[in-house]
């Protein structure tokens, strides 16, 4: 996390503390400027090989930290800004 000490670097992404999140166990940044895509397909196979657990959900304020950090984000350019927002 010593990435984001700076403060600019750390309004672009959306930082849970240890416990916050019944599902991620440790202090956890999710970075939307650095995704890894997973298909849909990926997620049905491994589900039919019950190889896939849900954890549990992200809190009901994630979409809006989410968005706040893409507009905050000064690593993201805007068409990546702009197509982000329009999925979400």
């Amino acid at each position: 996390m010593e990435r984001y000490a700076r403060a600019e670097l750390a309004a672009g992404v959306v930082i849970y503390e240890e416990g916050e999140v019944q599902c991620l166990q440790r202090r956890t940044a999710v970075q939307p400027d650095n995704q890894i895509p997973i298909a849909y397909e990926q997620l049905v196979r491994h589900q039919r090989a019950n190889r896939l657990e849900i954890l549990g959900t992200m809190l009901a304020s994630f979409r809006e930290r989410l968005l706040r950090a893409i507009e905050n984000s000064i690593t993201m350019e805007e068409r990546k800004k702009a197509r982000l927002r329009a999925i979400l």
